[in-house]
């Protein structure tokens, strides 16, 4: 279901197709031919619809981001503290 064009004026990214829920676009984000390696998924924009692009860093990276929140959240070291 795609979001109504009097939204799309208020969209930074209006080249790129607008969805209504996440579910729907995480569901076109997996059927998105990429190259391997490349990350695609859903994102929320600023216009409010739910955009499918390329994901930022790796999934190594993305992996070390979560085991870093897991660490602060059990009251582990934090970047900049002793």
């Amino acid at each position: 279901m795609k979001v109504g064009e009097r939204n799309r004026a208020l969209c930074p990214t209006p080249s790129k197709e607008a969805y209504r829920s996440r579910k729907v676009a995480r569901i076109r984000a997996r059927n998105t031919p990429h190259q391997p390696g490349e990350r695609i998924g859903a994102y929320r924009c600023g216009c409010g619809a739910w955009h499918v692009g390329k994901l930022r860093g790796s999934r190594e990276q993305a992996r070390e981001m979560a085991a870093g929140k897991m660490a602060q959240k059990k009251g582990g070291p934090r970047e900049g503290r002793p």
